[in-house]
């Protein structure tokens, strides 16, 4: 869809939205449009009365109104960038596949949710929280997320404790020379939990995740191992003794810092991604050094890259609750879903090319997510456990 404006019209536009009167897609046109024109520099075309509206005026009004948008609806991510400067004489806006996304699936099945008050849809799926299981050293298996808050368990060098909902710590002995015990937790799909590690290294596992640790650091190195998934690690510091984590063939050394690693089996690549501080990556002997905002990159084939400036935000969204697409097509989206939802996904005809950019609350329901991402170009149903993808 192509769509020209001139100034009276543009008025009017942001007159409706404004009193809440606007459509979907004009209320969609106009955030789009406040997003990507930085008005205050733009080329003086409009009368006064004009420019006021939509400089100042514009930008505290729509700003106001768009934090009150419902939290369910796929947020651009440019509202959460510098704008773009352009002359505004006149508006085009342009919808290809490829580009912005807003999908709203009007299928009956798609009727309520408890969250807004209502009971939950026909064939929804709750979204993911708390669950995991703990594998103590002697095979004894805890579940975590319906264990009551204290302690769990007492080990040879450490209490272990569920200290709140989606956390447990090690109060770890000092070393006494006894033989390192070694401890499990496993994360299922639809799951995350975090663990405080005995030396006080904070780690949050997302779903489908695993890893394998001690109870107590009584070597000349802190050796953790990610068996699989995706991990978020606070790194406490101690230039004594070296925090290492393992996955497969690739070794990752810290002294202390913050660091992201995810290493999924259906991902094309194995991605350590540098938050603050630093880090030595070592495969096969080939080490590499990575500073803040850069990502290191291992395909099957075993082959590095490092890239420069990634976005931060987009690599510890999951870890704030957010689902973070930017140019994403419907296949790693769905990954996305499979894994946090414990759905599967069936492709039913030609893949959609679509791709999608925005940011949704992982919290809310299946349902009320696939709203946003079903549009003509592509249909979308849930059938028990399982999501239909059509074109």
């Amino acid at each position: 869809m192509l769509s020209v404006m001139d100034n009276n019209e543009l008025i009017k536009l942001i007159s409706k939205y404004l009193s809440g009167k606007a459509t979907i897609q004009e209320a969609e046109f106009v955030e789009r449009y406040y997003g990507h024109f930085d008005l205050q520099n733009a080329a003086p075309a409009f009368s006064e009365e004009e420019w006021q509206i939509l400089s100042l005026g514009m930008r505290k009004a729509i700003e106001e109104k768009i934090e009150k948008v419902d939290e369910t609806r796929l947020v651009p991510l440019y509202r959460k960038k510098w704008f773009r400067y352009a002359a505004a004489a006149s508006i085009i806006f342009l919808v290809t596949i490829g580009s912005i996304v807003y999908m709203r699936n009007k299928s009956s099945s798609l009727q309520s949710d408890p969250a807004k008050g209502g009971e939950l849809a026909v064939n929804d799926i709750l979204p993911g929280g708390n669950k995991a299981t703990l594998t103590l050293a002697n095979g004894s298996i805890i579940s975590l997320d319906s264990a009551k808050n204290g302690r769990l368990a007492e080990q040879d060098q450490a209490t272990i404790l569920k200290v709140g909902n989606g956390l447990i710590t090690y109060d770890a002995i000092p070393p006494n020379g006894h033989k390192v015990e070694y401890n499990s937790i496993n994360i299922p799909k639809g799951g995350q939990y975090g663990v405080t590690l005995p030396d006080g290294s904070k780690v949050l596992l997302n779903s489908i995740s695993s890893m394998r640790f001690p109870t107590a650091f009584n070597e000349k190195n802190r050796v953790v191992e990610l068996t699989s998934g995706e991990a978020y690690f606070e790194v406490a510091k101690d230039i004594d003794k070296p925090f290492i984590v393992k996955v497969g063939d690739v070794q990752i050394k810290v002294l202390g810092t913050h660091f992201n690693i995810m290493s999924y089996d259906n991902e094309s690549v194995i991605k350590t991604t540098l938050l603050e501080g630093s880090i030595e990556l070592d495969k096969n002997g080939g080490v590499y050094l990575l500073r803040p905002g850069q990502q290191a990159q291992i395909d099957k084939a075993g082959n590095i890259k490092v890239l420069d400036d990634v976005d931060l935000e987009r690599v510890s969204a999951w870890r704030n609750g957010l689902f973070y697409f930017e140019d994403d097509d419907i296949k790693a989206v769905m990954r996305q879903l499979e894994r946090w939802y414990d759905i599967t996904v069936d492709y039913q005809g030609a893949v959609p090319k679509n791709t999608f950019t925005g940011q949704i609350q992982r919290d809310i329901t299946l349902s009320r997510l696939l709203e946003n991402l079903a549009n003509s170009n592509v249909h979308l149903s849930i059938e028990g456990r399982k999501v239909v993808v059509k074109p």
